[in-house]
């Protein structure tokens, strides 16, 4: 997910407290997305999730798919930090 690596590069390369704290939430935000996502996506490739009915399986997939948008604004967001 571009979404970490842009949030692992910021805080590798930025001190994160030269954020504000609303920032820094919005940062601390972005990783845990992007965590919940990577566990979701690894749960994608189990036998559990494939045992689930379909309706479920749909509905998981929809929501991974309304948290990469949800990253990709916490990303923009964190970009739009930067360069001001």
């Amino acid at each position: 997910n571009s979404g970490l690596s842009w949030v692992t590069n910021c805080v590798v390369n930025c001190q994160l407290n030269m954020f504000l704290p609303y920032q820094q939430r919005v940062i601390t935000e972005q990783e845990e997305l992007d965590t919940k996502m990577s566990a979701l996506s690894k749960f994608f490739d189990t036998k559990f999730f494939s045992d689930l009915p379909d309706v479920e399986q749909s509905l998981l997939r929809k929501q991974y798919g309304y948290m990469q948008k949800y990253s990709s604004v916490l990303s923009e967001r964190i970009s739009n930090f930067i360069q001001q």
